[in-house]
């Protein structure tokens, strides 16, 4: 007996103008096993998992996440979800401490236990000795590793990674990898987008 599905898509589409970024989208994740949606930049990824995620209503069709419609019940798919966006969302005068502290309070994490969640999420993506360097001095390894950080805090059923290696050395890139590999073989589901085979 396979898993229940953790994400559902029928149908998908998404017109920005006279574009038509996302044409007819269905899949189906089940709940422990991974997918990537694989293509070349501009081909609909990134908006794909926009709508997937509630940051974008898209035009016609339906997604669930964990049974969650991603328009009707937007805030409980959001609670499912942990995402890393494409581009950086960092605040650089901020500390990587003082990043996974706030992000615990938006996501509801009680204050008593906030400090213990962040010394976890920072030994995990290897920043315990830099938790209280301001961001502006990280280098891009370091950043992706802090957002991976911040979008487990809350415990999610669903990582979502748009180009997740987009602008990591080398290093870097394995380093990630690794990581995102390690959730995978701990049961996280996994959607991720990638122009890279």
């Amino acid at each position: 007996m396979s898993a229940a599905p953790i994400l559902e898509a029928l149908g998908l589409s998404k017109r920005f103008k006279d574009t038509l970024a996302v044409t007819d989208v269905s899949l189906t994740l089940p709940a422990g096993e991974s997918l990537a949606l694989i293509g070349p930049n501009g081909a609909g990824k990134s908006t794909t998992l926009a709508m997937l995620t509630t940051a974008q209503r898209p035009d016609s069709g339906t997604a669930r996440v964990d049974g969650h419609d991603v328009v009707h019940a937007a805030r409980a798919a959001r609670g499912v979800l942990g995402v890393l966006f494409q581009d950086p969302a960092l605040d650089a005068s901020m500390t990587a401490r003082e990043t996974l502290a706030l992000h615990a309070a938006l996501h509801g994490i009680p204050r008593r236990k906030t400090p213990q969640h962040v010394a976890q999420a920072l030994h995990e993506a290897g920043l315990s000795d830099a938790a209280d360097r301001s961001i502006r001095g990280f280098s891009g390894g370091m950043k992706r590793r802090l957002e991976l950080a911040r979008a487990l805090m809350h415990g999610p059923r669903l990582l979502v990674l748009d180009e997740p290696t987009l602008g990591l050395d080398p290093q870097g890139r394995l380093d990630l990898w690794a990581r995102i590999n390690a959730l995978r073989t701990g049961g996280m589901s996994v959607l991720m987008t990638t122009h890279v085979l």
